[in-house]
C-alpha cells in the first residue's frame, strides 16, 4: 500500500504537487488571513487569541470546512501567475541573466535578484484584484455567505478600480524585498552548508530551504500584513486606514510590533506544508529507486 501512494506521488507534475500543497496548507491561509485582519475588521477587538484559539473556534463556528473557504481564488490565482511567468521568464533571463556564475558571481545575483522581482512583480500586478477578493472572502467570519459578486460590486461602487490595487505598493515591496533575501539567503547558507560536487542530501536540503523561508518570511511580514489589513478595506464605506503609512503608524500605536506578526506563526506553519509536500515527490522518487 505505501509503494502504490508513493508511486501516485511520484507520477505527480509540478502543477499538482503545487496545487496538492496549496490545498493542504489552505487552513493555515485562513487563519493568516483571519489574525491579520480581525482588529481593522472588529475596532480593534481580537476575537482569536492565536492559531490554535482560531482553528478551533472557526471549526465550532462554521464547520471544518470553512477553513478552505476562499481556497478556490488562491487555485485561481495561480493560473494568470503562470501564464506571466511563461509569457516573460524566457525574455528576463535573455535581458537580465547573461552573467557566469564563477567568473562574475555577484553581478550574476544581482540579475538573478532583479530578474526574478521583475517577473513576481508583473505576476502580481495580473493577480491582485483577485487576491483582494480572496483576502475578503477568507477574512470574513460571520455567518452569511459573502459571494465574490458582491466584494466585487462593492468595490466598483465606492472605491472603483482602484479599489481592487488597496496595499498593492506594499505588497510589491514584500515581493521584491522577501524575494531578493531568499535568493542571497539561500545561496549562502547553501554554499555554507555544503561542500563538492555531489548533491546535498534531501533532508538538508529541505532544512536549508525551510530556515531561509523563515528568516525571509519574518523579515518582511510586516509588509504583509499591512497589505492585508488595506485589501479588506476595499468597498467598505468606513476606512480605518487612509494609507499603507497610515495604517503602519497606527498598528504601530495601537497594537505595537507584535500586531504586524498577528499572522507570523500561521504562515510559518504553512510554509512547512507546502514544502514538506512538495518535497514529498523527491522523497518518493529516491526511495522507490533504491
Amino acid at each position: 500500500m505505501l509503494v502504490d501512494f508513493l508511486r501516485k506521488v511520484q507520477d505527480l507534475n509540478f502543477s499538482d504537487r503545487l496545487a496538492l500543497a496549496k490545498f493542504m496548507a489552505a487552513p493555515f491561509e485562513r487563519i493568516k488571513i483571519i489574525l491579520d485582519t480581525q482588529t481593522t475588521l472588529n475596532d480593534n477587538n481580537s476575537d482569536y487569541n492565536g492559531v490554535v484559539d482560531a482553528l478551533t473556534e472557526i471549526q465550532k463556528q462554521q464547520g471544518v470546512f470553512s477553513l478552505w473557504k476562499g481556497n478556490v481564488f488562491y487555485m485561481i490565482r495561480y493560473i494568470p501567475s503562470q501564464i506571466v511567468f511563461i509569457l516573460l521568464e524566457h525574455r528576463l533571463n535573455k535581458l537580465f541573466v547573461t552573467f557566469d556564475k564563477t567568473t562574475e558571481y555577484r553581478n550574476y545575483m544581482a540579475s538573478k535578484i532583479v530578474n526574478g522581482s521583475l517577473l513576481a512583480s508583473a505576476a502580481l500586478a495580473v493577480t491582485y484584484p483577485i487576491d483582494v477578493i480572496r483576502i475578503q472572502i477568507e477574512a470574513d467570519t460571520s455567518d452569511r455567505c459573502l459571494r465574490a459578486r458582491d466584494i466585487v460590486k462593492n468595490i466598483r461602487k465606492v472605491d472603483d478600480v482602484r479599489g481592487f490595487y488597496f496595499g498593492f505598493i506594499t505588497g510589491l515591496a514584500e515581493t521584491i524585498s522577501k524575494r531578493a533575501l531568499y535568493l542571497l539567503t539561500f545561496d549562502v547558507t547553501r554554499s555554507y552548508f555544503h561542500s563538492g560536487a555531489s548533491e546535498p542530501p534531501l533532508w538538508k536540503k529541505w532544512i536549508i530551504s525551510q530556515g531561509v523561508t523563515v528568516f525571509s518570511v519574518l523579515l518582511t511580514y510586516p509588509l504583509a500584513n499591512i497589505r492585508h489589513r488595506m485589501a479588506v478595506q476595499a468597498g467598505k464605506e468606513h476606512k480605518k486606514y487612509n494609507n499603507s503609512i497610515h495604517c503602519a503608524r497606527t498598528v504601530l500605536k495601537e497594537e505595537g510590533m507584535k500586531g504586524f506578526y498577528s499572522g507570523a506563526i500561521a504562515n510559518i506553519i504553512r510554509g512547512s506544508i507546502l514544502s514538506v509536500t512538495l518535497v514529498l515527490h523527491d522523497f518518493a522518487a529516491s526511495l522507490l529507486s533504491q
